[in-house]
């Protein structure tokens, strides 16, 4: 549980808890260009606890909602250039807005900055598979911590450059798939981790 958003950011640890809410779509243009976006949120009252530097456990956070930091970490060693980064308060949440591009979509995915995304390519055919970490079993005692996961939403988007030729996303059309989870509407899924996978022709 402790990489409960690996799939998509890889930084955001169990401490967020379900209050996260994030979004990410990757575009991918070829086989080695790539664009992208991630947008996450939590509670107001939370990223002020997070933002205690007297707190080292809660550093990654402060850096990912800091765009100095944030700008760097995603650009260090991992061949992605952000091409803009929001931080903002709106409504009872804080923002971040991410967005970048890549060149070598290889060594992008094999940094993490963009989360447990796998790429592989034979012949003409693509697969991309993803580990969500989405899931509680195994833990002691679920049930104590089934409250830690209220109101979590995770959006995710794979825009591919040719012909899908195989998809576990429920949302599919033309060259684009979606997975979309959420506690409020189905916490299956927290027991029974989701497959993430797309094939499609390059």
């Amino acid at each position: 549980m402790s990489h409960l958003c690996s799939l998509v950011i890889g930084t955001i640890a169990v401490v967020a808890g379900g209050c996260i809410h994030l979004e990410q779509k990757i575009s991918i243009k070829s086989e080695n260009h790539a664009t992208f976006h991630v947008y996450y949120s939590v509670p107001n009252e939370l990223a002020e606890t997070f933002a205690d530097s007297a707190n080292p456990a809660h550093l990654r956070y402060r850096e990912l909602f800091d765009i100095s930091q944030g700008r760097k970490w995603y650009e260090a060693d991992s061949g992605i250039a952000i091409t803009r980064y929001r931080v903002f308060d709106q409504g009872d949440r804080r923002h971040v807005r991410v967005e970048g591009r890549t060149d070598d979509l290889s060594r992008a995915f094999a940094s993490g900055k963009l989360g447990s995304w796998r790429l592989e390519s034979l012949d003409n055919v693509s697969r991309l598979t993803a580990d969500t970490g989405l899931s509680v079993k195994g833990e002691k005692s679920p049930r104590q911590t089934e409250h830690l996961w209220d109101d979590l939403y995770l959006n995710l988007i794979i825009e591919v450059p040719g012909e899908i030729l195989k998809t576990t996303a429920p949302k599919r059309k033309k060259k684009r798939v979606q997975w979309t989870f959420d506690t409020d509407k189905n916490a299956g899924f927290l027991t029974q981790p989701p497959e993430i996978l797309v094939e499609y022709k390059h």
